[in-house]
């Protein structure tokens, strides 16, 4: 309120919706009252005097509390006077770290950090922090004498040289520990089983677009399953900061000198010959329908999150503005759409007379009609899934048909159902209604001819799965369903793992393994990552990226990377240093369908002209073919191009 002093204000300007509220606010109220008035004196008393006692002097108050988002620096903090009031948090929900020479205090589930910008953590001392829940004073100060520093030194000199000290933006983005708009985080002793989310932090069903991203749990099917504890809550603190020093200090992948190729095409790996697709995750709902963001990273196949279950008894009937609706003797019309399709359970965005479906509908046209594959996911950490609400399978089929009867616009590839929890994972009659529906599912795809692939996305420790999820995957392979792959989220371990690139690998090999052992031999599995800092404070950098992109493209088994998500892409080029689609497209532009990659030969002007087959739309070649490399002519259709000189014999390093 700009112009207005806390003096200036009293009990009378405040209204409280919660009562309970009351007695907090008006007392700091109160007290920035009385702070303001001492420090004026204190001002007044040592105007003259740069030697007085610093306990004469009040110093400024910084206030951490929840502010989504937000990066804030201070530029003046005096630990001799100064201090920081921590609001109503939980264990856990702090994390200290040290830097570039600047304390990081950062909110790892509310994508938030306040920087005290040239404090180190041994100029705090616990006089400097003040709580509102001492429960978690000593989580925090605990943190404050074993935090950990981060050298980045390598960044800072390998970055475009700013040396404006206190602006420097690499501070704050080292400190920004979570770049995914989580609501929350269960952290549990076995680690792993996280997850995509289709929950806003709204649940008012409104329509209002809050974040709908990948929230994640860990859950080990112990006796703490729900477990917050402080001491958990400190190895995840430490695992966070022990995290910023994982070769995350100098990520150039070489991705920005790319620029000078087309890498529209790195979208979807099957261009250029490659077996690998990428298909990022995309939250329509965070962007209320708008998909720039997709159009704008060159890929050519994305997964739309999340279609989950309307869980509201009767939802009111609305016109386009999100009106009201009444019948002709005044009473309100009302829509029993409990159990059937919503996007992330806004009563606003039901496929059943959502007022602002339409806008969710347009966008998934405008992606389809622009070429891109789109595959709609269901299910997600939060929310009930379509299959929980009901014993009945024919519902959930029913349900799923109509989800594709809405958005097919000719390029509709593909339906992923997101199971995960604990909970979910081992109730195995729940399970049993979701697999009975695919089967039919199944069968109406035959009797109807659609082509639709089926995949399904679960969480994975660092080496493979957790146990509890082995009769879900057994129950699914032992009813014959055709599943194009199986989606593993390799983040949020919760093991202190490190090496994320070779993580990924392990726990995508293992799962391979297991479901060859199952009988499953042409089993494929997609890797999907969490770019940037998880939400258990584990670093997926460029290089990770890279390489697990670079192993999906030679490994046959390996369908295709994915990533949580493009809508996050911005916050992780600040920590990483480029766009993780960048760097994926990168990877992909570089294959060629010898299935190596043209990294080391240069480029195309450098292939020796007298050793380059030229061949025609019309033109048949019975001869051997042995050279460097086969120029196909543009007349060709490229698949079928390739298709066509499978049956022919050459030797040729590239085609182009």
């Amino acid at each position: 309120m700009t112009g207005i002093s806390l003096a200036s204000l009293s009990s009378s300007n405040f209204i409280f919706k919660n009562e309970s509220l009351a007695d907090e606010v008006l007392a700091q109220l109160d007290g920035a009252n009385e702070s303001s008035t001492d420090t004026g004196s204190a001002a007044e008393d040592t105007s003259g005097d740069t030697t007085g006692s610093n306990a004469s002097v009040a110093g400024q108050n910084i206030d951490v509390d929840y502010n989504w988002g937000n990066n804030q620096q201070v530029l003046d903090f005096d630990p001799a006077s100064d201090t920081l009031t921590i609001g109503w948090f939980n264990s856990g929900d702090i994390v200290l770290s040290e830097v570039n020479g600047s304390v990081v205090i950062s909110l790892p589930n509310n994508n938030q950090t306040i920087t005290l910008t040239g404090i180190t953590l041994s100029d705090l001392s616990a006089d400097n922090f003040i709580f509102k829940n001492s429960g978690i004073s000593s989580d925090v100060l605990t943190q404050l004498q074993t935090g950990t520093v981060a050298d980045d030194s390598a960044d800072s000199a390998d970055s475009t040289g700013d040396a404006s000290g206190a602006d420097d933006s690499s501070v704050v983005d080292e400190g920004d520990v979570d770049l995914d708009d989580t609501a929350g985080t269960t952290d549990d002793d076995a680690g792993s089983n996280n997850g995509t989310d289709g929950v806003s932090d709204t649940e008012d069903g409104d329509g209002a677009v809050d974040d709908n991203s990948s929230d994640t749990r860990t859950d080990d099917g112990s006796s703490d399953v729900d477990d917050n504890s402080a001491s958990d809550s400190a190895e995840s603190a430490d695992e966070t900061t022990s995290d910023n020093d994982t070769g995350s200090d100098d990520t150039d992948t070489g991705s920005d000198d790319t620029d000078s190729g087309d890498t529209t095409n790195g979208g979807n790996a099957n261009t250029g010959g490659s077996s690998a697709v990428y298909t990022p995750y995309f939250d329509i709902t965070q962007t209320g329908g708008d998909v720039t963001t997709v159009l704008e990273s060159g890929v050519s196949a994305v997964s739309l999150a999340f279609i989950v279950a309307e869980t509201s008894e009767l939802v009111p009937a609305t016109d386009e503005f999100g009106w009201q609706v009444y019948d002709e003797d005044g009473n309100a019309i009302y829509l029993d759409n409990y159990g059937t399709a919503s996007w992330g359970n806004y009563t606003a965005y039901d496929l059943n007379g959502g007022y602002l479906e339409d806008n969710i509908d347009a966008g998934i046209q405008e992606l389809q009609d622009a070429g891109v594959d789109v595959t709609i996911s269901f299910g997600g950490a939060l929310n009930s899934m379509l299959w929980e609400v009901t014993d009945n399978p024919e519902e959930v089929v029913a349900q799923w048909i109509a989800v594709y009867e809405a958005y097919d616009y000719g390029n509709l590839v593909g339906f992923d159902f997101d199971v995960e929890g604990y909970d979910t994972l081992t109730d195995l009659d729940q399970l049993q209604v979701f697999v009975d529906a695919l089967e039919l599912f199944e069968e109406w795809r035959a009797e109807n001819d659609i082509d639709l692939e089926i995949s399904i996305t679960i969480p994975t420790l660092s080496d493979g799965l957790a146990e509890y999820e082995t009769d879900f995957v057994e129950m699914v392979v032992d009813s014959g369903v055709d599943i194009a792959y199986w989606n593993l989220m390799t983040f949020d371990y919760g093991d202190g793992t490190t090496e994320m690139g070779n993580a990924a690998i392990a726990a995508a090999t293992s799962m391979h393994d297991y479901l060859v052992s199952l009988g499953d031999d042409d089993a494929s599995i997609m890797i999907t990552t969490m770019p940037g800092y998880d939400d258990l404070g584990a670093l997926t950098t460029s290089e990770d990226l890279q390489q697990i992109t670079e192993f999906a493209m030679e490994t046959d088994w390996v369908y295709g990377v994915s990533e949580w998500s493009l809508n996050l892409e911005t916050q992780v080029e600040t920590v990483n240093g480029d766009r993780p689609s960048d760097v994926v497209n990168a990877v992909l532009a570089t294959d060629t369908s010898s299935g190596e990659t043209q990294g080391d030969t240069g480029s195309d002007a450098e292939v020796d002209a007298s050793q380059t087959a030229q061949i025609d739309d019309d033109q048949s070649a019975a001869e051997l073919l042995d050279t460097d490399a086969i120029m196909i002519d543009g007349g060709f259709d490229s698949s079928l191009a390739l298709l066509g000189i499978q049956n022919m014999p050459f030797e040729a390093d590239a085609v182009f």
